[in-house]
This record gives structure tokens, C-alpha cells and sequence, in this order.
């Protein structure tokens, strides 16, 4: 379940085409749209709110959904989904066990996961959430790995923090305060491993 705020987010973008510049010839600022968009939405009814809601019909099944059997056999295959859980339940926090599963799979020195140190629990604060924050920060390294120089390395990171991003909105919201809600212990062990399967397919040599 997705809150009113994520529900009006994905309208707003995809109305308005996504986030454009404030000196955009076509620019629609946020405050107009609510306010144009709270007028026609009382005037139409439930037609207006049927293709507000549109987008969310197409998402993807939730992180912490029971996992279907080929997700299984993905995360039975996949190296990271395996570190993930253990680094988990020795207590470490989601974005430090993602970035420790992430650097052991790169061949990095663990000592690296001290990086991750203050982004779990949201930032402490239930904000940005750590597995998507440490994913981002996997696939940094991995482009340090992966590229011969500048140009490359920032050609890589867009690229694959577009599809990270892509790919999570699609699976659930990006603040911790809105995602644990949704689950309970074993959903958050899905959740985790579903995340370490994505970045790993990410940060693979083979998408470099």
C-alpha cells in the first residue's frame, strides 16, 4: 500500500511529465498543479481519481511481498542475497549489510562499510531509505572498478542509478517511515534480499 503523498507523486509526474526546470517555457510548479489539481478533482469525481491512481495499478509487487518461485530460484543463485541476510542478523544495519554484501562481492576491504555507517534507519531520522542510499554507494564503487575514466565512470552511475531508482520506485516508497509498516520480519528478509539481487545484476562486470 502506497500513502496519498506517493499517490499524488506519481500523478504529479507523470502529468507533468517528471521533474523540469523552474525557467521551463512548459514549467508547472508543484503548488499550481495541487491547487488546479485538487479543483478538477472535485469537479469529476471518480474518472479524475480512476487515472490519478493509473500508474500505481502497474506497479511491481511490493519488496516485502512473498516471493514467487522465480524470485527463489534468483536469490538462491544470487551471492549477495546470501551475505545480505547473515550481515543482517549479526545486526548489522540494511544499508551496512547491503554495502558489505556489495564490497565482499566486488572484492573490497569490508573496512569500507564504515561509509554506510550513518545511513541506516533512514538517516536515523526514518528519511531516505539505507537500502536504497547503500545502493547507490555500491554502484559507486562498482564504477571505480569498472571504468578507466572520468567520462566512463559518470556515464556509468547515471545509468545505473537511473535503473536503481526506476526499479525501486516501482517496488515501494523511498522513506524507511513509510516502508516499515508494511512488514514484518520475515518480509523484511525478502525485502533485503530482493534489493541485494537488483544491485547485484547492477554492479555486475557484465554491465560495465
Amino acid at each position: 500500500m502506497f500513502t496519498v503523498e506517493r499517490r499524488f507523486d506519481l500523478f504529479y509526474n507523470n502529468s507533468t511529465g517528471g521533474i523540469m526546470a523552474d525557467n521551463h517555457p512548459n514549467h508547472l510548479h508543484r503548488r499550481t498543479f495541487i491547487y488546479n489539481f485538487s479543483v478538477l478533482l472535485a469537479g469529476s469525481g471518480s474518472v479524475l481519481a480512476g487515472l490519478a491512481f493509473e500508474k500505481e495499478s502497474k506497479q511491481e509487487s511490493p519488496l516485502w511481498d512473498p516471493l514467487p518461485g522465480k524470485e527463489q530460484q534468483l536469490i538462491k543463485n544470487s551471492k549477495m542475497a546470501g551475505s545480505i541476510l547473515q550481515y543482517s542478523k549479526k545486526k548489522y544495519s540494511c544499508a551496512e549489510s547491503l554495502l558489505l554484501a556489495s564490497l565482499e562481492y566486488l572484492g573490497k576491504p569490508r573496512e569500507w562499510v564504515s561509509l554506510a555507517g550513518g545511513f541506516g534507519g533512514g538517516l536515523g531520522q526514518r528519511d531516505l531509505c539505507g537500502l536504497l542510499t547503500a545502493g547507490i554507494m555500491a554502484i559507486g564503487v562498482a564504477a571505480g572498478i569498472n571504468c578507466k575514466d572520468r567520462s566512463g565512470f559518470t556515464k556509468y552511475v547515471r545509468e545505473q542509478r537511473k535503473q536503481y531508482w526506476q526499479w525501486w520506485q516501482a517496488r515501494a516508497p523511498i522513506h524507511c517511515r513509510e516502508i516499515r509498516i508494511q512488514y514484518d520480519r520475515p518480509g523484511y528478509f525478502r525485502m533485503i534480499q530482493r534489493v541485494a539481487v537488483q544491485v547485484e545484476y547492477l554492479i555486475s562486470p557484465e554491465k560495465s
